[in-house]
């Protein structure tokens, strides 16, 4: 029962979340969550195995898992779509140290499973201040079939709710070359610089497309100034008025 109840804990901190926090499940990009669910609390189980005997520990591993599980089914995703894809565009077939790897449709996968592919290859859920954050893990074996050579395309849409006017501000870097608009208006950027819009009160539609080569990558939308993943409620589809009970699945 040890291991059984152990396995129960470690799948209700696994399971996706469309709630974004810092301890939202699995892909564990962040460093927290990757020390504390992937590391620390394993090694605790295994050291104080008698704990998860206790009554009260074991109605609350089944609350967790049950929150979890509500917020999938009642939550838009939280965060924004990514579809990342080999340029020039087109089925994407190579070798990799004798493994085939081949996508009829070009998709570069991410192994997010929050992701819906092949309308997203990863969620987006935090700013990326360089290349190395992008979940881009990709480029282990789109570098190793072409020498290094970078084309990628990435396409970004969602949803960014706001409730007073502002000003939208998206920042890239060099190797990125992007279009698309913000709300109702249209925005582009070459060589870094960063794409303005201002914004009324209500709900508005993100669709941007960037061609990404080398390795200077920067993704960080603010909203008048802050970071707009804890300023604003960005989501991956039309957000609903469920939505709005986001903050307590946070906290929970």
């Amino acid at each position: 029962m040890t291991v059984v109840w152990a396995g129960v804990l470690m799948l209700a901190l696994l399971w996706p979340s469309h709630a974004l926090s810092p301890l939202d499940g699995v892909p564990l990009d962040g460093r927290a969550e990757a020390m504390i669910i992937g590391l620390a609390v394993p090694i605790l189980i295994w050291l104080q195995r008698p704990f998860l005997a206790r009554p009260l520990v074991r109605v609350a591993v089944v609350a967790l898992l049950l929150t979890k599980i509500a917020d999938t089914a009642v939550l838009t995703q939280q965060g924004l779509c990514g579809r990342f894809s080999q340029q020039p565009s087109g089925p994407y077939s190579t070798e990799i140290l004798t493994i085939p790897i081949d996508e009829p449709e070009g998709l570069l996968r991410s192994w997010d499973l929050r992701a819906d592919a092949p309308a997203c290859t990863a969620i987006i859920d935090r700013s990326y201040a360089q290349a190395s954050a992008f979940p881009a893990w990709f480029v282990n074996i789109t570098d190793f079939a072409t020498g290094g050579k970078r084309a990628f395309a990435l396409d970004v849409s969602g949803y960014a709710r706001v409730t007073a006017r502002g000003l939208f501000v998206i920042e890239v870097d060099r190797g990125m070359t992007v279009t698309g608009r913000v709300g109702a208006q249209a925005v582009a950027s070459k060589d870094g610089a960063p794409m303005l819009a201002a914004l009324e009160p209500g709900t508005h539609r993100l669709d941007l497309r960037a061609t990404l080569t080398g390795e200077a990558w920067r993704f960080m939308p603010t909203w008048n100034g802050r970071d707009a993943f804890t300023a604003t409620m960005l989501t991956t589809r039309e957000p609903r008025s469920i939505d709005r009970a986001a903050g307590v699945f946070r906290a929970v």
